[in-house]
């Protein structure tokens, strides 16, 4: 039985979000520490966000597939409402719309779907034997 590879649009996605989630949490924390600031807690909850799906693509769930798919939007619509409309926020538009095209492609489609992929062959070796 023969696994099927990540592909490298799903590596070179889920390594972005993992940086900037990251980035994000370690300029976020240290104003964690007055928790009246509202707009640093919700800083805090997306830069989590982007390391958790970050961490999931990177593994082959299609739940982190789903999280990014449908939480982006809502991150855009943050950005809106706190920051109001600027041009930098078609970037993210952009940016979004090249993330859905490539982990829409019928390669990453087959790779979520799959009991096949990486991890799963990872664990049903190792975690299943005991």
């Amino acid at each position: 039985m023969e696994y099927i590879k990540r592909p490298k649009s799903v590596s070179v996605i889920a390594s972005l979000f993992f940086a900037e989630g990251f980035l994000w949490l370690m300029v976020v924390i240290p104003g964690l520490l007055d928790p009246s600031n509202f707009l640093v807690i919700w800083l805090a909850f997306i830069g989590l966000f982007e390391v958790v799906s970050g961490i999931a693509l990177l593994n082959g769930f299609s739940w982190g597939r789903s999280m990014i798919l449908r939480f982006a939007p809502f991150v855009i619509v943050l950005q809106i409402a706190f920051f109001g409309f600027n041009p930098l926020l078609l970037g993210y538009i952009f940016g979004y719309l090249i993330i859905l095209l490539f982990l829409m492609q019928s390669n990453a489609l087959k790779y979520f779907r799959s009991d096949l992929s990486e991890y799963s062959m990872f664990q049903k070796h190792y975690l299943s034997t005991g």
